[in-house]
């Protein structure tokens, strides 16, 4: 059992170091300002470049915005179900 332990630990703290390194790299690597506004994007050669593959989509970013006021909305009814 205590081996299984270890081996979740150890995933846990790599994943943690995943995180840390990524968001370092974001802050870090090829900073443009090529967001709205002017605000200034990590990787932004590889995002202006699939931006410009894709395009947008106000369908998706419509139907996204919406629902991300699910879990605003589904958490306190769960609250008040569950508690």
């Amino acid at each position: 059992m205590k081996k299984k332990n270890t081996k979740t630990i150890l995933i846990a703290l790599g994943m943690l170091a995943a995180f840390a390194l990524w968001t370092f790299l974001v802050r870090c690597v090829d900073v443009q300002p090529i967001g709205p506004d002017g605000s200034r994007v990590g990787f932004a050669a590889i995002n202006d470049a699939f931006h410009a593959l894709t395009g947008v989509h106000w369908t998706l970013y419509t139907l996204t915005d919406w629902l991300g006021l699910v879990p605003i909305i589904g958490s306190p009814i769960l609250l008040a179900v569950c508690c």
